[in-house]
């Protein structure tokens, strides 16, 4: 039977069981862990990107390095800016609001 707008409302929509909240609130805990994750490997590989094209500019006196340093240096912020993002949604979800631990 086709679902048309003659149809009552409680037909029409379909019941959310708890089951599919409870697997969409899975399915989110899950992405927040895989970004976390990957965020914080990022901020680990940009660290040492920017450290050593700074230390590397500064040595060799290089514009390039240099710029190539800073933006290093810019991609970190970015990817703070992402993890802090997530953790601080992540701890909205938690119910007592307090981190894990």
């Amino acid at each position: 039977m086709p679902l048309t707008n003659t149809m009552p409302l409680s037909i029409r929509t379909a019941p959310v069981s708890t089951s599919m909240s409870l697997a969409a609130t899975t399915l989110e805990a899950d992405v927040r862990r895989r970004v976390l994750r990957i965020q914080s490997l990022t901020i680990a590989w940009m660290t040492v990107e920017a450290v050593v094209s700074l230390g590397a500019a500064w040595r060799a006196r290089s514009p390039s390095l240099l710029a190539f340093g800073g933006d290093s240096a810019v991609e970190l912020l970015s990817a703070s800016a992402v993890i802090w993002r997530f953790r601080s949604a992540a701890l909205k979800h938690r119910p007592n609001g307090l981190p894990p631990g």
